[in-house]
């Protein structure tokens, strides 16, 4: 049976619920610091009730939210493309921009589900033109490379969150938009406060400077997991196979743990057709099984030669 990650969330937040899914497949509970309206320390006592009632192991996972560029409108927005907006009237981003958004930049919005484009720039207004359809949400990621960059990899939030999964030895916690090993080295300091603390550090790759710093990365981490959504926005779309296919077999390679995330059954109540990151998800699903049952067969056939 396929073994699944799945959020915390109203839809499965009771006893009951959670036991029925462990039946289905799901063995860790993600909890999503960039929305999470429930009290962690009861639903850790939930896990622990349902353990015991199936006589197994549910782990636990603790996803930062990140240093990341989040939109701040009053209420969802229908936009349409060539709609002319402002960045500062319209809506407003969660940090400082003044000078590091100019004009012709792309910015991309909920993992480039909306794009503008500048049109001018000046001080704390900037002038945008919607390049596709789509709905302005509040608290929706921001994508602009400069500007991303330009922000610390851990927030306050996010220390303060990382103080709480190793507090309560929660089984893993992933890094949002690590760029280097320095990254990871930063959050293991935080660990060493509490000395007996087995959580494990899984590193998200989203960003390109994890991409590049993926060796290093790979050596300092107990896990990977390929956050398809954000490399979207990072690269290409015609290259996210390619790169999920390069960081998989580099995880497999240093016998890393290695998560893929996606968003299946979100886009099955509201799409008729897959999203982006599905596809290549699937696409990779079944390069990775058959390279899996390729390396099971070799050793397989070195064991028969052995014995």
């Amino acid at each position: 049976m396929p073994e699944y990650i799945c959020t915390m969330g109203p839809s499965i937040s009771s006893l009951e619920k959670i036991i029925e899914l462990y039946h289905l497949g799901l063995r860790t509970i993600r909890f999503n610091m960039s929305h999470i309206d429930y009290d962690i320390n009861e639903i850790l006592k939930m896990i622990q009730q349902a353990e015991k009632e199936v006589n197994g192991k549910i782990f636990t996972l603790l996803d930062t939210r990140g240093s990341e560029i989040r939109i701040k409108v009053p209420f969802t927005r229908q936009i349409h493309k060539g709609d002319i907006l402002t960045l500062g009237i319209d809506f407003f981003i969660n940090i400082p921009y003044s000078g590091l958004i100019l004009s012709d930049d792309i910015i991309q919005i909920d993992d480039g589900k909306i794009k503008l484009k500048v049109l001018a720039s000046s001080g704390e207004l900037i002038t945008v033109m919607a390049l596709t359809n789509g709905k302005l949400k509040n608290e929706a990621g921001m994508y602009l490379e400069r500007l991303s960059s330009a922000l610390p990899f851990l927030s306050e939030e996010d220390i303060k969150h990382f103080h709480l999964a190793f507090s309560n030895n929660l089984d893993w916690v992933a890094c949002s938009f690590v760029r280097t090993e320095e990254d990871i080295q930063r959050v293991l300091e935080i660990k060493r406060i509490y000395p007996n603390c087995q959580t494990k550090i899984m590193a998200k790759i989203e960003t390109k400077e994890a991409v590049l710093n993926l060796d290093k990365i790979i050596q300092i981490s107990d896990g990977i997991m390929i956050a398809t959504g954000d490399l979207g926005v990072s690269f290409p779309l015609h290259l996210i196979a390619t790169l999920e296919e390069y960081i998989a077999q580099k995880a497999i390679s240093k016998e890393t743990v290695l998560t893929i995330g996606t968003g299946f059954l979100r886009s099955m109540k509201q799409r008729s057709f897959p999203e982006r990151a599905e596809v290549t998800d699937l696409y990779q699903d079944s390069i990775l099984q058959i390279k899996l049952c390729l390396v099971e067969k070799q050793q397989l056939l070195m064991t028969q030669a052995v014995f």
